[in-house]
């Protein structure tokens, strides 16, 4: 095997490097013209004259047009992951956590908003199947579910239901948010994130879960053996 530093191996590196930035180019230049013209109205060819490639080049990288909103819904995928990662770096606690992430996750989707909405509209189109959609929605689970073990093993997320099914919760949630988002001009995105933090912080709460325990246990032992009788006034 050759060495890193053999003219050969820093050729292929070279050659890699370049490969990378031109399918970042393309990548680049259909983000612009989608965002300042439609998916709709953007042709390959100017995509490809934007990018400065030719239409041959294009076709080495991607296949059709709806590849290049794929890589951009991968990439939206990719940079809610690493948020959700430097969430757990934060000196806080998970509801605050959760706040940060979703606020976060509303600034970067309403700064360019257009292409926000159409990348996602093509995203839950292309990842309507079980088997195109298993493999995001899995990772998007794991992701959460650290976050919020991180919150059982700090204390302050509830420990009497399993951590996967609390992350299902939080990213169903999210998602669910934003599919709202892309479906109405004038959904409150933001809003309706930061709420639904809060909620879902209070379901988190592991307090919380006590405390309704307790009141399901009482209601438990003394039910209501008949409803107080009104008398009708006359």
């Amino acid at each position: 095997m050759a060495s890193a530093n053999t003219p050969a191996a820093q050729s292929l590196g070279r050659r890699e490097r370049k490969k990378a930035e031109t399918r970042q180019r393309i990548l680049s230049a259909a983000a612009h013209l989608f965002t300042s013209q439609g998916f709709e109205a953007t042709t390959i060819d100017e995509i490809a004259e934007h990018a400065d490639v030719s239409r041959g080049t294009f076709f080495n990288y991607y296949s059709e047009k709806s590849a290049l909103m794929a890589a951009l819904g991968d990439g939206m995928t990719k940079t809610l992951i690493e948020h959700i990662a430097a969430a757990r770096e934060l000196d806080a606690p998970t509801v605050g956590r959760l706040a940060k992430l979703f606020a976060g996750s509303a600034a970067r989707l309403t700064e360019r908003r257009d292409l926000s909405r159409a990348v996602l509209r093509e995203t839950v189109a292309r990842r309507s199947g079980l088997d195109e959609s298993h493999n995001h929605t899995a990772t998007l689970h794991a992701c959460m579910e650290q976050l919020l073990r991180d919150g059982v093993d700090a204390g302050d997320v509830r420990s009497d239901v399993p951590t996967s099914l609390l992350a299902e919760m939080v990213a169903g949630a999210y998602v669910e948010v934003l599919v709202s988002w892309i479906m109405a001009d004038d959904y409150p995105l933001a809003e309706r994130l930061q709420m639904a933090a809060e909620i879902l912080g209070a379901a988190l709460d592991p307090q919380a879960a006590k405390a309704e325990r307790r009141r399901s246990s009482t209601r438990a032992r003394n039910p209501r053996v008949s409803k107080r009788q009104r008398v009708p006034k006359r």
